[in-house]
């Protein structure tokens, strides 16, 4: 899912138990990853994160 703010991307979130849980960067966008769906709470705080 690609999360954008203002036609801005903000960051790319992926659920995938083969990769380390996390964030990365993709170019200038961040990526992160989840186990499992994270707690509106949970992403809330990293996508502030992220910006």
């Amino acid at each position: 899912m690609l999360v954008s703010k203002q036609d801005k991307k903000i960051a790319m979130i992926t659920i995938d138990k083969k990769i380390a849980e996390g964030q990365r960067r993709l170019g200038d966008v961040p990526v992160i990853n989840y186990h499992r769906i994270p707690s509106r709470a949970q992403l809330t705080a990293n996508l502030q994160d992220a910006e």
